[in-house]
Formats: C-alpha cells, structure tokens, sequence
C-alpha cells in the first residue's frame, strides 16, 4: 500500500491533516480526515475515484472538512461499492488543492494458499511447517500442535512473521499435529493439520552440510523488517553465517539472528538493499553451501525542497523548484488549481519536472500550483501560490520593432518609445531568440532608456532569430512588444589548406584540407597558371568529398601558381595560393654532368642573390626577374657545389653546420623548394642540392652560434646526416643580409599526438596566430614538450618550412608513437606581413582599415560595466590600443574585420579575455564580453618524495591551476634555482644520472601576470648503487609488559621490541619515468624473531624485529570524521550537504555526523558545509588528516546566520560589523543607493533582504568558527597567515523572489580604535574567500578617514572599497610576519614515553590579542591554526615577537575524536621536567594550565607567551619555539628537544599484542599470523560485557590464543586487562566492557580461525551466569571450548556479529580507533545501535560474576604497574599516579562513571 505524507509550502492555502489509506471493516462506520489552513472562506468537497461525493445519509462532510462514511459497504445492492481512492478538494479565493489520494479498502481474508504439510525428523533434527495466507491487513500467524498453542517461550522454536515455524533440536515430545491459526478485523482461520513424527535416536553419522530452505527475495519499505530464512541440517551442526555478495559488510545496527540462523533486519533502509547469501559450514572446514536471496528496499518519495509561493510582475518569468528523492526515483507532477498541469508555449517543464517555469506571466496564471512526488512506495505533495502583480503607471509597450541584418553574425533591432507612462522609464530590455529555440532558450540585453536600438553580436550565420521589446520603471516592466523575425547573413567557407607535391617533371599534385570554421562547403574550385602569365585555368570544380588532384601536362621551365578555394550557396571564400618549380625534376639529371666552374666565375663580374621559395604578395615584375635569372644561378650554384666538395680540406672555417646553434635544439630547416624525412636512424630522404660556398660564408660570416668546430665539412652532403631529424634547405641572400637581420618566433603547440600522430602544419599555427608567422620562413625548429630535441627521439618526422612540421605514428617503431612536438620558424626581421585586408601597420604586427571603427562594451564577474578595462591587441608583443570609459564602453579605429586581428581585454583582478574581430564588410563591427574573475594560482598536485641509487632518473612534477595559466616555472634545490638551460624543465623536471650531490629537498615556483605560488618541498634521497636502501638495524622502540611480567634484567616493565622507520626506499623501480612511482616502497620489517619472556607463572611470547627491509608500502586510505554543530548552542546541522570542489561528497546526519574518504593524491582537504535550513553560514574549512592513513576527528564549528533585515535598494544603508555586548561596532558597511544588481547586470530597484553575519574576534569563544586557515599566498608564491579582525557573511536577496543579489561599490568603515597595533593601520586590508582553495584573495585596501563625532570627539576610520558578487565571505586582515612555531607532543598516558607519542591528535593553537603594551581584550584573538600530530608531534605556527616576550600570547589545545586531552600541570608549581621546557625559557614562555588559578575549569589546554628564541641565547636554541624558518629543524627535533605535552586521561586498560601494532600508523601492520588485526584497512573489533556483584571495581583480563587455525591454535595473540566502572545507583554491582580478538580470517584470508578467548576476572571470583542466548549459540556452532573452571571463562569466539541480545558488541571500520569508539559506546550502553559514555551495568551483558565482599589485599595489575613507573628505566611518571585512582581510601567509589570511549586506545605496548 502506497503511504503518502503531506507538506505545508504555501501559506495561502494548504493541508494540514491529509486522508491516509485506511482497510474499513464491513458494516462499521468510517471517517476520513481532511484540515486545510488558508485565508477563509475555504470551502471542501471530496471526490471518489475522480467523481464528486453528493452528501446523503451515508456520506455526511463536517465543517472541519472531514467525511464519514456511516456504514461502510463492500458491495452495495445498486453494485456499487464504498472502496476507491478519495481525495479531498479545497478551494478558496487564490485558488484550489488537491490533497493525496487515500485508499480504502475492505478487511477481507482469503483460504488458505500454502497449507502446511506434514514431516517427519530425526531425533535432534530440524522440524519446519510453513503456511501462507492473503488478507486485508496482513493477518497475524500463530500455531497450534494438538489444538493447543505452541509455546514461543521456548528458545527451541521460532516463529517467523512470514508463517514459518521452525523446530530446532527435536524431541520426541514435539511430536503431534501443527495447525495455523490466521486471523486478522476479517475474522479467523485455521489451516489444515500437519503432523510432525520424530523418528529413531540422534545420529552421529557424517552428514554434509544442506541448506533445507534458503533467502526468498523481498522487497520492503524503509522503516519495515525484514526476514531472512536460513534452515541447514548435517551433522556435526553446520555453522551458519551470512554475507553480503558485494562484499559489504552487513552491519550490526538493527540485526539479530533469529533461531539457527534467520538473519532478522529490523528497520530496513535503503543501504540494506543487496544479495544477502546464507552460507552453511561444517566446522572446522571450509566445506560449505549456500544460498542467497535479493532484498530491495524501496524509499517513499520526500521533499528535499518543495516550492515556494513566489509574487511575480506581469510579464516577468516566474520559476517553482521541487526536488524529491526516494527509492525508486519519485515522478514528478504539477497540478494548476488541482488539474493536471500540461507544458504549452510559455509554460515549460524541465529537468525529469522538478522545474516549472512561467514565461511572460500574465493574470491567467496567477494559481496555486501542487507538486507531486510518486513512486511505487508512496507519495507526497506540496503547494506554492503564484501571484501575479500588476502596478499602475506602468509604462506602455513599445512599438515599430524592426530588425535589421548586418552581418552574418550580427542584427540590428530598433524600436518607438512607447506612447504612454514614458518619463518614469529606466531602460529597456531586448528580448532575444532562435525562432527553432524553446521559449526557455530566450536571453536578454539591457539598453539605456537614452537610445532606441541595439546591435546584436555573436549571432550563428544563416539562422532565424526573434525579438521583442520590454520598457521598465521602477515599478515594474510593460507588455511585451510585438516580436521582429529576422535572419542572419550566411557565411562563404574558410580558405581550405593547400599542398602541393612534385610527381614528376609535367605532373603536380595538389592536396587540400578544408576548414572547419566558417560556413560550410559544398565543393571546391582549383586554377593554375603560369608565372607571370596572368590567366588562370580553371576553374576545375570538385565536390567536398574529393580533396587532391594531380595537375598534369605542365612546362617544367615555369614557375606556377595554384590556388583553391571553397564555396557554397553563399559565394565563393577566400582563395589559398601555393607557387610550385618543377625544377626539381630537372636539376636531379643537371647534378651528374661536368661543368667548368672556374671559367663561368671568370666571365661573370658580379652575381645577385636566388631565392628559392615563395613571397606572396610579391609583385609579378620582382617575379619576372627572378625567373629569367633562375637558370644561371641555378647552374652555378651545383658547380660551386662540386668545388667545395674538392676543396674540403683548404678551407674549414667556411663549413656550415646550423645544428650547433646554441638556440637550436630540434630539427632545422633553411626554407627551399624540396622536402625531407628523416627515419632518425641517420637515413635520409631527400633530393641533392647545391650550395655557392662563397656566398655561404658572406651569408654567416663573423660570429655566429651558426658556426660549427673547424673539422666541418663545407657541404650540406658531407655533414653527419644522423644529426638530423628534418630536411635542410638553404638559401642565399643578398650581401646586405646577414643572420643578425634574422629571429626565431615563439614556440607553437597547436596538436596533440592523437589519431594518426602530431601535426605541426603552418596553416594551422597561422589559423590560430595570423601574425606571429612571417608569410616565407627560412627554416624551423622542433623539439618535444620534454624539451628534447627532435634529432634525438629516434623518430621518423618531416619538415617543411613552407608546410610545417609533421610525425606519423605509422611511420614509427612497433609499439611506439609519435612524441607531442612543438617548432619555431626563423623569420627576417624586417615586415613579411600580408593583409587580407587594408594594410600592414607601422609595426608589422597586424593590419590596419582605416575605415573601419570596432565598438564594444566590458562587463566584469559580477555583470557591472568595467571601467578602465585595458583593449590590447593580441600578439606576441600585446599593443595597448584604449581603456574602456566609465560605462566600461570602448572604440578602437583601424582594426580589419578579416577575422584574423584579435583583441585582448585585460582587468585587475580578472582574467584575460580575448575576442576575435568577426570578418564583417561593414564599417563598424560592436562586441560585447563578460570577464572571469581571475583564478589565482593553486597547486593542485606537490611534487612527491622519491628515493633512487646513483646513476638512476627521478622526475619531479607540479601540477598548477589559474587564469591564466602559469607563464613561468622554476625549480629550487635546496634553495637554489636550477639551471633551466642545463634541465630544460617546465612544470617537470628529470633529473638522470644522479649522484649523491642531488639529495636535498626540491620545490617549483609558478608564476603569471597575476602572481607566483611555490609546491611543497619533495626529498630526493640518493644512495650508493650497493648500499642498503634501509637500515637493517632496527630502531630502539621499548613496550610496556604485563603487570606480571617485571624484567629484573632492566629493572622494569619495558622490553625493547624494536621497529623500522616508515621511510621511502628505492625498491625495484621500472624504467618509465613518472611523477608517482608506480610502486611505492617503504621501510619495513623483513625479519622478526619469537621470543619468550619469563613472567609470574608462565612464559610470554613476543615477536621482536631483527632486521628490517625495503618493502612495499602498505595501502591505507585517510579518513575524516567529525560533527558539524552550532558554535552557540551545539545545536547539530541535520542533512546538510558536505561539498568539496564544487561537488558534494557527504551529508551531515541527524547528530551532525559526517565521514569522508579523502581521495587519494589529495594535498589539502577544502570542505564546504551548506546547510540546506538556512539556519547556519555556509562555511568552509581546511582539515588537516594524516596522509599515512586512519581516521581524524574534527568538530566543525558553525556561525548561526543573522535574520535578514529589509533594505531599499534606493537608499543609503549602513549595517553595523560588531557582536561583543557593550562595545562599539568594529566596522560598517555603507551600500549607496542603487548599488544593487541581478547576476545578469540588471539594476534592482526593490526591496532587499540583507543578512549580515560578522564573527567578532573580540570574543574568543567564535574562534573555533572562523573560517578556512586564514591563509594568503604572497607575491613571492609562498603561503603566508593572515590576522584577522573580524569575518563577513553577506547574503542579499530579492524581498519577493528570493534571488541572489550583488552590490557594487560597497563601502567598508572600520574603525581605527578597534585596531589595537598601529603598525597594522597601514597594512589593513580586505580579502574574500576562495571557497575552492580555502585562500583568501586580496579585494582592496584601506585609506584613512577621520570623522567628527559629537561636538569634540574625532574619531579616524580605515575606508575600504570592494564589489559584492560571487562570493559571499570577507575579512578583515592584515599580513603578519612576526611568525614562529610550537613543538607540542601527545602520548598515550602520563608517563611521556618517547614510545607512547600518539599520532592522528588534533593540536590548535589560537593566537590571542597582544596585551602589554597595547590597549586590549583579554577575550580577543586574532588567528586560529590546527595540525595533525606525527611520529614526532606536531608543529603549531603562531605568531611570535621577539622584543616583547609577552607581545603574544596563545592557547594550545588537543583533541583526539572527540575527546580532550590534558595538559601538564602548572600548579602549585612548575615542573620542567615533565611540562618538557627547561628553566628559565619556561618562566620567559609564562605556560599556565588552564586551571592554574582556578581548579573547577578543565585542564585541557595551556597559554603561552610566544616568545621567538633569541638567536644568541643556548637555552633558547632547542625548541619549543622556533622561528619560521626553522620548521624542518622543528619537525625533525629529536625528543630530547624541547616541547609541550599533552596526555589522555588515563583509563583503566591495557593493551599487549604479541605482534606490536601501532593502531595510530596503519604501515606499521605486519603481516604475520599472530596479528591482533589480520588485515589492514578492514579493522573488526570485539568486546564481550561483564557484570560483577562485588563491592569493589576489579580488573577483568581476556587473554586471546588461536583456537581452531593450525597455524595459529594454542599460540597467544594478545592480552587485554581493564578494570570494571562502579554502578552509580547499586554500588555493589560494577560492569566492563573487555576487548578480545575476533575470530574470523587470519592475514592470508585461506580460512578462519575461532579464537579461544579466556575471561578471568581478578581475585576470588564466581561464574554466576552466561546469556542464555550466547550459550546457545556457541552450543549450536561447535567446538565448544571447555569451561571447568568456575573462576574464570572460556569460548571459541563467535564468527558473527551477534548484537547486544549476546552480550556480544562487534563493529568494523577502516580505521581502528573508530572501529572500537563505536563498539565501546554501543557496550556502555548496552544496545547494538545506541551509544553512551555512562556504563549501563544491566543492559546488554554475557557474563555475571559474584566476588568475594573482602577486599583484595595484593595489589592489582594497575596498582602494580603504576606504582613501579619509578623503577622504569625509560620516561617518567607524575608523583603520587599510583593513588590517583583509589580518591581518599582504597574502598571509597570513583564520583563518577561517565568514561571516554576511546579509553580503550591506551596501548602502550603496540607501537610497531
């Protein structure tokens, strides 16, 4: 049946009480319920299945609009009935509802349609009978045996709600006849008998295990329960288990297994939704069966948000939102006045309905409209009102819209004012749209009320468009206009690219690519012609399919000319020009024949240079000469050949090599008529040309990076051609010409090796750069983005200067592809520029059309004009052309529309924005932009730590983010910048061949325009090629024993069990070279050894480290968890969203509760937290977690937003920054009239809601709610703290429609006496938060003011300007660089053993307000900071001063999930030897407790001077406060350092694992059989309750062996002692909770192992009672552990998690703190789903104890070891710990119970 749930959105008219589905009993009176609220008068009807209800004597309506149905009828004698679906209507002035649909149905009972069926069993078997039965409601099963009813109460039978009975263990005296009994409001009934006969004695033969029944599949609502059967025979008792065949675990919240083994889920969700499998073992093997059954769980559909009532002027657009969620997803439907709401023309729905927009509202639409949410679990229903508003003066509506064409991206629309209302118009707004589009498709643009018409740019050529016209007023805008149609021009096709290749001496053959920009083609036209001949032939037409053509029949003595171009039912495009000698041909015949050179140079005088190549542009008359010397030049320059060839040996300096030019690192090619290809093997491709040596060294002669060593080789065959990578043209200059006259154009990168390979073409460099490309290049250059030069890839590549650059992967080697290219070409310096259109300009970096005038309007982010927004044009070498004016308008004469000239817009704070002039043959061409706000530099990935031997390659990369993107990159060593040229790096850098000389620390710095910003240091640490990679000798690392287990050979409790470092190793690396390696390898064991330790009776095994090893790096993954909670009340954020880079990764919970994996390569955690109740600002933070892995605990403080107050937007408004109770305000913000804007530019003239939150740092409380880390990167890229004077939250919204608005040229005034350090006036500044990378950004600065106030009093103000767009959160800062930081330590307990260092605690330091010296707040403070505490703590940053000592002061804290830690004592007096600062640094640092002068405050944090160490002084060289540019020394700091502590408050545990484990560093794992955790990453713990009826707390301990597992049976895992907590109402009675191991699989996952867990609790002790329900279920899964000893007990543990009903409390989670936090909350308080810190000594409990009432007389285990803490050789203790506990007598009960859950986390031993 399908459940409905109804909710209020809007006020005019709702239901309060909606009719729910109701089952009627015949004959019986039945009402349904219907209470609606609105503005009366309301009148209410029903409707039956959609007809309307006539009241008569069976139906009677109340005034309260329910309905009674007097006697309700099945079947009525007319054949009508009463069942159906009823709905209920009201209507009232504003419109009508329609409530949810209520089915009702008769009770009715069915036969039977499973009856049960007799059985017969063995003795001791499995007995089931099962019946089915339909009815209305559901009806109840019960059964009989023998007519009388079977008695539940015993534990041997169960009965399933399905109607299933199950016998376990049968008996022959529950033998006889079984009937079900079913009855429901219907009646009764009873099933047939079936009998159940008991057959023959209990068997003891072998039988395999069988599962009789197994899962049915269901599918359940959430909130219901759900009954998985599983019934398994064999013998011995199969074990059975459950499991999820995902993987998943199932959980312990809400399961209980009924009988043997039916898994019971009571209030099943969505998540329980899976293929559960039943799984029968015969234990003490893996020989099984199973089963397995689907349970879908579906979700009735719930508003996540209903629609709202919104008020809308006649012609705007009015939008409802209805977001639903549900399993299935729920369908959406919209009703207008209860009908059923059909999309039209102006009425659109989208996105899957949950959207319904209102186009052009007018009076028809003014309704109440219903959402409703359906799917096949129920339904649910909202309704929201539209009002339509109408005000008068309105303005009139604009006539004589016209449109006309322009361009084919342009169209000009100009209208008549309208005829009426016309002084009070403010502006009109032109409504645009494809006559294809929806109406949804339609945008807008405002127009002054100053002009009557708009050009429209950026417009598709050949397409329809529609416009209308709106004028507005204050009050509101006019009808709609009539709507203009017109069509944009069309669009003649781009120039294609033309190729031409030599066949032979007739025959050319001509390729071309056509553009993709531009119009379409329909086909091609091709003509050629003569040199100079002036007409062309052609043209020769092809399709667009055909794209070569060879050109044949041609006079190899001509040059021609070929040209192609594209055209289409528009016209013909722009032609494409190519100029081809067939010489080529010739000249290969021309080589071999002997020549007399000597006299040919004898008869000629003088010579003129040949060019070989093309100049467009060049006039026929140069072309003409050129030609007729063609043939003499040609000739002597392949005899000077063979002359140079002779006298190779005569003149060396006359070589010419290009390839060692110090510029020229890739392939070089000298521009000429031939092509090359090079294999990269030293073979080439290419036809033999030659060379006038003479002239090659007037062309490069004097210095030259040109030149090459004196051995050269004069001639371009004779050169090392497995150099080169291209081909090499040469050409000759005239003497006036020299290299100087030559430059290389900047780097191009225009393709990607994809497809077929890279692609480096000219004509597309020269597409995308028009003007960085001379027309004729002399040569070109490639090399790939690793900066390797292209003669060293040994790739086969091409190259042409005329053509490009091109590599195909076809052509390389098996397996291989080409490489991502980049070239330069060498280009003259002189002007080669040639214009499509106009002429070129002074500067040869663009061209110029004096006629033509570009006209253009700037928006910045937040859509106001940008004035003084610079218009440059774009270029290697950006020209500043104008600035735009006040109204961000701008008009750039001489710029060509050829769609080649392109402009740049550049803005401070934005990012650059470039635009290409459109081709256009008008004179003026109008651009409109909006700018980006710029993106600041962030690094998205840091360069990691690499270990590596001599002689091998490490790669460093940084990944950087903004706009732009970074220009620049530069790499540091130590310190100190690396060589680019030696390196070639960019965001990159290889290091090969390494030698020792390269270990140290290396970080990059990227910069652009905007900024710089530097990675975090990465270590390279380089070792010898036969070194140890780690050091096998393993470090120190001592473990608490036992309290029986004293050593008199070290005279204490501690035995070193050494542990390997968790450093980087070099392991075995592969070849490839990565930014991540491939395999993380990491210092670790290799080699353990057992040893035995000889205690108070018996022997103990330890495993000790002997060796450690390279390994690899244990997997973990990070964790954060946390509460998200009110920083006033602690009131919880329920089911808010969690979003990280703009996505959402989590939801709060009902608590407040959150957990996030982080993802992997994350280097810092930026989290967002929204509150979908808008109760609380959205707030970001930076979480620090612990990157080696595990869980870390964060309690997020929220700011409660302010109620909004209502502003006009047509005045001045000063709202008040300031919360401290009688104080002054801190500052103010002043919003001038009409400052307010919608995102889409347009001014807003109404009401505003304003909410302006401040968080006032005058009180100390809000610091733990500032948000992010208060953090700004600085010009140099390093990351820099702010100090903060208060924070912002600003939230505009329109009064009616609840549209986000912004402000421009908001005024910021703060008040100068609130500023306590002068210095900091001048370094003021405002900044907003990036909620991306939770940075502030800078958004202005301040300017002192001074105001009188009152009559005498002058009071001086800091005024800042800023805008109020995207982001909502600012601050009021000022860089500080008196900067330090802390060294703070935390341990497991009091003793501060280097080996009980805890990791993964929260430290927080607030930097509070200076006081001496300064008029101040005790309560202020100014900076908040968090860090995650190591293997070797933590270091805080604070700010410091070293002048002042006590300038500043700070409070440091320590939380641990949740839970505080203490800080040392400082009173009654100082000790500094367990505070850990030596005299007299410590009285400098002032460290008081916070409970120094009073005791009743908590002891969980300290305050400090934080005096910076003055560098001349010894004691203050050492710590704890280093200066900041010490941080690595303070990381590193060895323990004797010193530093500040913190402990937890120690509780009464103690952990020893036989395999040491530190649970606070998953890669301390070890794998081995005897580990406490069998497998990293999945951590299950266990923990049993124990009541005890004695008069005092005793220690209870597990001590935890291998029970069926060979490898492992008999051998200890581990110990764990605790003491029981006194019951604070019977004080005879006490409880534990006692971790032991659970069972289940050992690391190699092959089987499982049943540890035998012994309880023995301390002194003389008595079992009274184990949970009937544990015993039973270890009788049922055997073996059974022997348990003789009435002392103590004993189990083989169980393999599931079996709940409170057990006494048994089993959670897993991925880390192991978090794992027993949980487990322990839920045995205090004795449930398998609740939670508690008070031990709940009845509930949940295994196992009873009574003890004797005398007290113990020896000492107990804790006693013991607290009391030897002054014997121990390592660490100390505090004075008098041993007496802590026992609170003025040994028998006098501790004051409270309450318990830290995470008391369990005391390991000293398990640090690995």
């Amino acid at each position: 049946m399908n459940r409905i749930q109804g909710m209020t959105c809007g006020g005019e008219l709702s239901f309060t009480l909606e009719p729910s589905d109701i089952i009627a009993v015949q004959e019986q009176p039945l009402m349904l319920h219907c209470q609606v609220e609105g503005i009366p008068p309301i009148t209410t009807q029903w409707r039956r299945n959609g007809a309307l209800i006539v009241e008569d004597q069976n139906y009677v309506m109340f005034a309260n609009g329910s309905l009674l149905i007097g006697h309700f009828q099945k079947t009525k004698s007319d054949g009508s009935s009463d069942e159906g679906d009823y709905e209920c209507i009201a209507q009232n002035f504003f419109g009508l509802v329609l409530s949810r649909k209520a089915r009702v149905q008769a009770a009715t009972m069915a036969d039977f349609h499973v009856q049960p069926r007799s059985v017969r069993a063995e003795l001791g078997g499995v007995g089931r009978f099962q019946c089915q039965i339909h009815g209305l409601p559901e009806p109840v099963i019960s059964w009989e045996r023998d007519g009388r009813p079977v008695d539940t109460s015993d534990d041997r039978y169960t009965l399933l709600p399905t109607g299933v009975l199950q016998i376990t263990g049968v008996r022959p005296e529950d033998s006889g006849m079984y009937c079900c009994v079913a009855h429901n409001s219907a009646g009764v009934k009873h099933s047939a008998g079936a009998q159940l006969t008991v057959s023959g004695s209990q068997s003891s033969v072998y039988k395999e295990p069988m599962i009789l029944v197994g899962p049915e599949n269901l599918t359940l609502t959430v909130h219901q329960t759900a009954i998985l059967e599983c019934v398994a025979t064999g013998y011995p008792r199969p074990i059975v288990s459950w499991s999820r065949l995902d993987g998943r675990p199932i959980g312990v919240e809400g399961i209980q297994v009924l009988g043997t083994g039916n898994l019971m889920i009571s209030d099943v969700r969505v998540q329980h939704s899976g293929v559960y499998v039943c799984a029968a073992n015969k234990p003490g093997t893996r020989v099984r069966r199973t089963a397995q059954g689907r349970l879908v769980v579906q979700a009735p559909a719930e508003f996540v948000q209903p629609p709202q009532s919104i008020a809308r002027p006649v012609g705007t657009t009015a939008i409802f939102t209805c977001l639903a969620q549900g399993e299935p997803v729920p369908q959406i439907t919209w009703l207008k006045n209860g009908q059923i709401l059909e999309p039209d023309g102006h009425v659109k729905l989208r996105n899957n309905n949950s959207t319904l927009t209102i186009y052009g509202v007018t009076q028809d639409d003014e309704a109440i409209y219903q959402c409703i949410a359906e799917n096949s679990a129920g339904s649910t229903q909202a309704s929201a009102r539209l009002t339509v508003l109408w005000a008068d003066g309105l303005p009139g509506v604009p006539t004589g819209v016209r449109a006309e064409v322009l361009s084919p991206t342009s169209i000009q629309v100009s209208w008549n004012e309208p005829t009426q209302n016309t002084q009070d118009i403010i502006g009109y707004v032109l409504h645009i749209r494809k006559t294809a589009d929806p109406v949804e498709m339609e945008y807008q643009e405002a127009v002054s009320k100053m002009t009557l018409q708009q050009v429209i740019g950026d417009l598709e050529p050949s397409t329809s468009y529609s416009f209308y016209v709106k004028a507005y007023t204050s009050r509101g805008a006019s009808k709609a206009s009539e709507t203009a149609v017109e069509s944009t021009l069309g669009e003649v096709p781009a120039p294609p690219a033309l190729f031409t290749k030599v066949i032979n001496s007739t025959v050319v053959q001509a390729t071309w690519e056509p553009s993709t920009k531009m119009g379409q083609q329909e086909g091609f036209s091709l003509y050629y012609r003569k040199v100079p001949v002036p007409i062309f032939t052609g043209p020769l037409t092809f399709p667009r399919n055909v794209t070569q053509y060879n050109i044949t029949q041609l006079d190899p003595s001509f040059v021609y000319e070929i040209k192609i171009l594209a055209f289409n039912q528009h016209g013909e495009g722009n032609a494409t020009l190519r100029f081809v000698s067939l010489k080529e041909a010739v000249e290969k015949s021309v080589l071999n024949t002997p020549c007399d050179c000597v006299k040919d140079e004898q008869n000629k005088s003088s010579t003129t240079g040949i060019i070989i190549g093309i100049h467009i542009g060049v006039t026929c008359i140069i072309f003409c000469v050129l030609f007729l010397m063609f043939s003499y030049r040609g000739r002597l320059m392949m005899c000077k050949t063979v002359q140079a060839t002779r006298q190779a040996g005569r003149n060396p300096a006359a070589g010419v090599v290009l390839e060692s030019s110090s510029s020229s690192q890739g392939a070089v090619a000298l521009n000429g008529p031939h092509r090359f290809s090079s294999d990269g093997n030293g073979g080439t491709h290419t036809a033999k040309s030659c060379t006038d040596s003479n002239e090659m060294e007037r062309l490069f002669s004097g210095p030259s990076h040109f030149s090459h060593p004196p051995d050269t080789t004069h001639t371009v065959q004779m050169m090392p051609l497995a150099l080169w990578t291209s081909s090499i043209h040469l050409l000759t200059l005239p003497p006036s010409e020299r290299y100087d006259d030559y430059e290389w154009t900047t780097w191009f990168n225009v393709d990607h090796p994809g497809g077929k390979g890279d692609y480096e073409k000219l004509n597309a460099i020269r597409f995308y750069y028009r003007a960085r490309v001379c027309e004729v290049p002399r040569a070109l250059e490639a090399r790939t983005t690793e900066w390797i030069p292209a003669r060293s890839t040994g790739e086969r590549v091409h190259a042409d200067p005329t053509v490009g650059f091109w590599c195909v992967n076809d052509e390389q080697p098996v397996g291989r592809n080409c490489s991502n290219y980049a070239v330069r070409f060498l280009c003259p310096k002189g002007c080669d520029l040639q214009c499509v259109m106009g002429k070129v300009n002074d500067e040869c970096n663009g061209c110029m059309c004096l006629d033509h005038t570009v006209l253009g309007s700037v928006r910045s982010a937040g859509g106001l004009p940008a004035p003084g927004a610079a218009i440059l044009r774009a270029g290697s070498s950006p020209k500043l052309l104008t600035v735009t004016d006040h109204n961000g308008h701008f008009q750039v004469p001489g710029i060509c529309p050829d769609g080649n000239t392109t402009l740049m817009i550049k803005l401070k704070n934005h990012a650059p924005h470039q635009v290409a002039v459109p081709p256009s043959t008008e004179r003026t061409s109008v651009v409109h932009l909006k700018l980006e706000r710029a993106k600041k530099l962030y690094v998205l990935k840091n360069p990691e730590n690499k270990a590596r031997r001599e002689g091998q390659t490490a790669a460093f990369c940084c990944k950087i983010d903004g706009t732009p993107e970074p220009n620049q990159y530069e790499w540091f060593h130590n310190d100190t910048l690396l060589d680019r040229s030696q390196y070639q790096y960019d965001e990159t850098l290889v290091l090969r061949n390494l030698t020792l000389d390269h270990t140290g620390e290396y970080y990059c710095r990227a910069s652009n325009e905007n900024g710089a910003i530097k990675s975090k240091p990465a270590t390279l640490t380089v070792i010898g090629q036969t070194a140890p990679s780690c050091n096998p000798k393993p470090d120190s690392h001592p473990i608490r024993l036992p309290h029986d287990c004293f050593q008199n050979k070290t005279n204490s409790f501690y035995y070193d069990v050494g542990k390997c470092p968790t450093s980087t190793c070099t392991g075995k690396l592969d070849n490839g070279i990565r930014c991540k390696d491939s395999v993380s390898y990491c210092c670790g064991i290799s080699n353990m050894e057992k040893k035995e330790i000889t205690c108070q009776g018996y022997q103990l095994p330890i495993m000790v480290v002997t060796q450690c090893g390279c390994k690899t790096c244990v997997d973990t993954k990070a964790i954060v968890r946390g509460r998200a909670i009110a920083a006033d009340t602690g009131e919880p954020m329920r089911f808010g969203h969690v979003y990280m880079d703009g996505t959402r990764v989590s939801r709060t919970g009902y608590k407040g509760t959150f957990s996030i994996q982080v993802p992997t390569n994350t280097e810092r955690l930026v989290l967002t937290f929204v509150d979908n109740m808008q109760k609380f600002v959205n707030t970001t933070k930076v979480l620090p977690f612990n990157p080696k892995g595990g869980a870390v605990f964060h309690e997020i403080k929220l700011l409660r937003k302010k109620p909004a107050v209502i502003i006009s937007s047509r005045e001045t408004n000063k709202l008040d920054l300031g919360e401290a109770k009688g104080q002054d305000p801190i500052a103010e913000i002043e919003i001038p009239p009409n400052a307010f804007y919608k995102e889409n530019g347009e001014v807003f003239m109404g009401n505003v809601k304003a909410s302006v939150t401040f968080l006032d740092p005058r009180d100390v409380s809000t610091a733990a709610a500032a948000q992010s880390d208060l953090n700004f990167i600085g010009d140099e890229g390093d990351t820099l703290p702010l100090r903060t004077y208060g924070m912002f939250s600003v939230d505009f919204r329109d009064e009616e429609g609840g549209e986000p608005l912004n402000a421009g040229e908001v005024k910021v005034r703060l008040d100068a006496a609130q500023v306590k350090m002068p210095e900091h006036l001048k370094t003021m500044k405002l900044w907003s938060l990036n909620p991306d990378t939770g940075l502030w950004e800078e958004e202005g600065q301040f300017h002192a003011e001074k105001k009188q106030r009152g009559k005498r009093e002058e009071r001086t103000f800091l005024i800042g300007n800023m805008e109020i767009r995207e982001r909502r959160l600012f601050n009021l800062d000022v860089p500080e660089n008196r900067r330090c930081y802390v060294k703070v330590r935390a341990f497991r307990s009091e003793r501060y053993m280097p080996s009980e260092q805890t990791e993964g605690v929260v430290m927080t330091l607030i930097n509070m307000e200076p006081t001496p010296g300064f008029s101040t707040n005790p309560r202020a403070w100014g900076r908040f900071d968090s860090v995650i505490t190591g293997p070797n703590g933590a270091c805080l940053p604070a700010f410091c001063d070293e002048q002042k000592p006590d300038a500043y002061s700070a409070y440091v804290m320590a939380n641990l999930g949740g839970e505080e830690l203490e800080a040392v004592a400082s009173s009654p007096k100082l000790n500094p030897n367990i505070i850990g600062v030596p005299q007299p640094y410590l009285n400098k640092l002032n460290y008081r407790r916070t409970d120094h002068d009073d005791p009743r405050i908590k002891k969980t944090a300290f305050s400090i001077n934080v005096a910076k160490p003055r560098s001349n002084t010894a004691e203050e060289a050492n710590g704890p406060v280093y200066p900041f540019d010490k941080l690595k020394e303070c990381e590193e700091a060895p323990f004797s350092a010193a530093h500040f502590r913190f402990s937890r408050v120690e509780g009464d545990r103690y952990d020893y694992n036989t395999v040491p484990f530190n649970e606070d560093d998953p890669m301390s794992w070890t794998e081995d059989y005897l580990s406490w955790w069998p497998k990293p990453m999945e951590y299950r713990a266990c923990y049993i309750k124990v009541k005890l009826n004695s008069a005092h707390e005793l220690n209870i301990r597990s001590r935890n062996m291998g029970g069926t597992h060979p490898k492992t049976v008999g051998q200890l895992y581990g110990i764990r002692d605790t003491r029981s907590i006194r019951d604070m109402d019977q004080s005879t009675v006490s409880a534990v909770c006692l971790e032991f191991k659970c069972s289940g699989m050992l690391y190699d996952q092959d089987r499982v192992d049943r540890t035998l867990v012994k309880v023995m609790p301390q002194g003389s002790c008595k079992r009274d009672s184990v949970n009937s329900m544990l015993q039973e279920y270890l009788v049922n899964h055997l073996p059974l552990a022997v348990n003789n000893d009435t002392n103590e007990f004993t189990m083989l543990a169980p393999l599931d998690p079996l709940g409170h009903n057990y006494g048994i409390y089993t959670v897993t989670d991925q880390d192991p703190r978090t794992a027993k936090e949980i487990a322990l909350g839920r045995c205090f308080d004795g449930t398998s789903d609740g939670t508690s810190r008070v031990m709940k000594s009845n509930a949940g409990v295994a196992l009873t104890f009574t003890c004797g009432d005398k007290e113990v007389t020896r000492q107990s285990m804790f006693q013991q070891m607290q009391n030897s803490l002054g014997q121990a050789t390592a660490g100390s203790a505090r004075p008098g710990r041993g007496n802590r506990r026992q609170r003025g007598g040994s028998t006098a009960p501790r004051n409270s119970k309450r318990r830290s859950t995470r008391n369990s986390y005391t390991r000293a031993q398990t640090i690995g």
